[in-house]
């Protein structure tokens, strides 16, 4: 989006490394509007998976940690210096594109999603209904794309 848009300088800057977490500062810039976004903040340099707490030594994975987290404000900062209305309008392309992409009917391809979901993952039509909260003969290509992201 922001390379389309043109003209922004956006990305992260570690400004800090002390023991055991970063401060970094993630912003975007419209140049054109001289429009500013940045969030400070600070990544722990810890990982938690499975209930327990590690703490990282490895310098990669210091710097894995930093750019996820960094990567998550740059989007945020990238959203608040481009105008909603074109943000939005960016969406519904995509979502127009994800819809044309397909040969088969949405019946089929509901057929399909639902046989794979209670095969892999014992998830039924009934909680899939219930998920998107109507029956299935009235689901809608938006509908089949939300089941496509879970």
């Amino acid at each position: 989006l922001a390379q389309n848009w043109g003209n922004i300088d956006y990305g992260i800057m570690e400004l800090e490394q002390k023991a055991g977490e970063s401060s970094v500062m993630a912003y975007a810039w419209d140049l054109e509007t001289n429009t500013r976004q940045t969030k400070i903040f600070t990544v722990k340099h810890e990982r938690k998976a499975k209930g327990k707490i590690t703490k990282l030594d490895d310098p990669r994975d210091i710097y894995e940690m930093v750019a996820n987290q960094g990567a998550r404000r740059v989007r945020a900062c990238i959203l608040g210096v481009i105008p909603g209305d074109i943000v939005d309008a960016a969406v519904d392309m995509c979502q127009k594109t994800l819809i044309s992409g397909y040969k088969e009917p949405l019946e089929d391809r509901l057929r399909s999603a639902l046989s794979l979901f209670k095969k892999e993952f014992g998830v039924t039509k009934e909680m899939i209904q219930e998920y998107i909260g109507s029956n299935l003969d009235a689901f809608t290509e938006q509908d089949f794309l939300k089941i496509g992201r879970i």
